[in-house]
């Protein structure tokens, strides 16, 4: 189901998630709370799954005034990201957080 929101929408943690990004975006999406027994929030405001993406990366680059410089993969940005070891849009939504993160890239330098 779309969500009613418009406009750009960025997650953050708190009561209801992790500071993981991943889990950030398998909450967004299962509407499930972290660490609850099931509880489902709101199931009518679930995000596609790019749009949630988009909340933990691009969006927050908006929201700090800095997209030209960070919050995805163009020429002249930073090369800030990560390498999955598998594609979130080929997992099943409740596997999302589990996802690990084999390297991490800043301004295109290998920082793990």
């Amino acid at each position: 189901m779309a969500s009613r929101m418009a406009g750009r929408q960025a997650m953050g943690a708190g009561a209801v998630s992790s500071l993981s990004p991943l889990a950030m975006v398998e909450v967004a999406m299962t509407r499930e709370m972290y660490g609850s027994d099931g509880e489902v929030l709101s199931e009518a405001e679930v995000p596609s799954l790019q749009a949630a993406l988009r909340a933990v990366t691009s969006v927050p680059a908006w929201q700090m005034l800095s997209e030209h410089e960070i919050g995805s993969l163009e020429p002249g940005k930073f090369a800030d990201m990560v390498v999955l070891a598998r594609d979130p849009r080929d997992v099943a939504l409740t596997e999302l957080a589990e996802i690990e993160v084999l390297q991490t890239w800043i301004n295109g330098h290998r920082v793990h």
